[in-house]
Formats: C-alpha cells, structure tokens, sequence
C-alpha cells in the first residue's frame, strides 16, 4: 500500500485527520489509485474466499479515513468490479472527497470481451457500464454539488469512469476525475473502422452512417449546443505513461489537437457525405474517448514493459520526480498548450 497513508501523516494513530498534504495533486493521484487497487484486492478477496480479518482490501481505504459504503457488483459474472467509498471524519482540507466512486481494470473473461468490444461501441453497452451510471446519478443526486465528488478508474475502469464523467458533464454536473491509463481506441478508427464496416459488415456501415448524420444534426442543435458548452466546462485528468501503447495515443492526440491541428480520428474519402461539418464539437460531444479539456499527467519514470500500465506506478517511490503535467483547454477558445497551473512539477 502507498507508504504515505502510514508514513507521512494521512491519518494518525488516534483516527484524527492530518491534511496537510491533501492541497498537493500528486497527493491526491497518489490516494486515487490506492482507492482503485482496494477495489481490485475486493474482487481478489472474493475470489479466493477471504473475509472478516482475512480480506486484504479493507487498508487501501481505511487508512485515508475512509469506509466501504457498497460494492458494485457486475450483473454478468458477480464480479466487484467498483466500490463506493465515503469519508468517516471531518477535514478542514477542500480538497478532499466526501465520497470516492472507483473501477478496477481488467481481471475476469468478462472484462476482457468488454475491452475487445470498445472500438465497437461495446462498453456503453455493458452491464457494468450501466451500473456505474446508475450509481454516480444517484449519488450525484444524494450529495449535491456542495460535497466533492471523486470518479476515479484505471484501464478498462478509466473508460468507465470516462464516459460517466462525460454524461454527467454534460447535464452540468461536475465530478473530479482521474483516469488512470485509460485505453484510447482513436487509433483503430483512424485506421479504418468504417473501411472495415464497408467490406465485411455492409449493415454495420450503413448503421453507422445513420448514427452519424443524425449525431451531426444533433450537435448542431440547440441542446447539442449546450451540452457541449457545459462539456468544455470539465476538467479530467489523464494519468499516462508514454510507454503504455494502451494509452499513450492520448497524447498524441492532445498534441496534434492544438499543435498541429491534426484530427486523430480520419473520415474516408471514399464518403464525402460522412464528414462532420460540426469540426472539433462532433469529435468531442460524440467520440466517447475524446473531451474538449483535459490535464494529461505523464509518469516519465523509466519502466519495464509490464509496469507501464499498471496501477502501481501512481504510488511508486519515484513518482514524484517523473511527472510531466499539461493543461490542453478546449482549442477554439486557447490555441495552445501549457503546463497545469494546479500541478506542482
């Protein structure tokens, strides 16, 4: 477990809050992720039948000041593949959350068909997905916007938290969230998602073209127009290694965003119709991967080919002198890039 939940004066011995160190993000990516880790040691514990004393998850939390409110159970396999935690005694620290909302990656069969199902639109159709949503709407109703909300997740989690975040931002409603090696699949469609539709899958291509045309007379309405402009509003962050091929695509695509002006996401030009006229609104408002804004935290620390993409990077003792942060705003109001006036690097 991250040593600073022991160490360095998170939670005393007597339970009473030391938070003097909440106002440094690195600090809060750091808890973040050992939120995330608690809920893969609960799917662990289940698994393998450890309970009372003997579960191993109940630390990641416990030692920020936290309980385990519920556990989000996957309708497809009974999996715990997200937790809910809630803090147990008064901060003077802003900062930090009243509640935490956090996914864990991949680790059942079933997770892993849900990742091979995302460039085709899969994970909006999970279970899980919809569970998620289902809990952050009730929740978001529950608290309000006066007590902070954390939606956090890694890997195949981080999609989750993705495209809730961004239903919610829509409507308005604003949740910090870390993203913890989010999978792009940018790529893939800009390679030729929709060639591969025209050949193998004519009804799929027709489908999608339907799904876009009707998307671009949605952005351009009235309601398109103000779910994005509340979109822009949000700010997430996305933790990535430039090493992790799983996700390092976001950082191509941010920079060729507002530097070179080039779209990650190519149309073919076989379809001249199937260009968006909306620009940068479509790709932002419709793409569920993509937001307008966004900090990209970037773990320069030299790691091993299995490291990159895993949870444990985010509290490693050479954390905190690898770290690149850069603000990418929504880039028709700012043309450029610049380091995150909130992160200390």
């Amino acid at each position: 477990m991250y040593k600073g939940s022991i160490n360095e004066g998170f939670v005393t011995t007597d339970g009473a809050w030391v938070g003097r160190r909440w106002q440094h993000e690195e600090h809060q990516y750091a808890v973040a992720a050992c939120f995330i880790n608690g809920v893969y040691v609960l799917e662990h514990d289940r698994r393998e039948g450890r309970i009372g004393e003997r579960a191993l998850a109940p630390p990641w939390w416990e030692s920020f000041g936290y309980v385990l409110l519920k556990e989000l159970i996957s309708p497809d396999d009974d999996g715990i593949f997200g937790a809910i935690y809630q803090r147990t005694i008064h901060l003077d620290a802003p900062e930090t959350p009243f509640l935490v909302l956090a996914f864990r990656g991949m680790v059942t069969d079933c997770d892993r068909r849900t990742m091979l199902n995302m460039p085709f639109g899969g994970l909006a159709w999970s279970n899980n997905f919809k569970v998620a949503l289902e809990a952050v709407h009730r929740l978001s109703l529950l608290c309000g916007q006066e007590n902070k909300i954390w939606l956090c997740g890694h890997s195949l989690g981080a999609a989750i938290g993705l495209l809730v975040g961004k239903i919610k931002a829509k409507g308005g409603i604003y949740l910090d969230t870390f993203l913890f090696n989010p999978p792009i699949v940018l790529d893939h469609l800009g390679k030729g998602l929709l060639d591969l539709f025209k050949n193998i899958n004519p009804l799929g291509f027709i489908a999608w073209n339907m799904l876009v045309n009707a998307q671009k007379e949605a952005v351009s309405s009235d309601a398109g127009q103000k779910a994005f402009q509340n979109l822009v509003k949000w700010q997430p962050r996305f933790l990535l290694h430039p090493g992790d091929f799983i996700c390092s695509g976001y950082i191509k695509y941010y920079h060729q965003r507002d530097m070179a002006k080039i779209p990650l996401f190519s149309w073919p030009t076989w379809m001249p119709q199937l260009n968006p006229t909306a620009g940068p609104q479509f790709e932002e408002l419709h793409l569920p991967y993509v937001t307008p804004s966004a900090c990209l935290i970037i773990n320069m620390a030299k790691k091993g080919a299995g490291e990159c993409h895993g949870i444990k990077q985010w509290w490693d003792d050479d954390f905190d002198s690898g770290i690149q942060a850069t603000w990418f705003p929504y880039r028709e109001s700012v043309h450029h890039h610049h380091m995150c006036s909130t992160v200390s690097t």
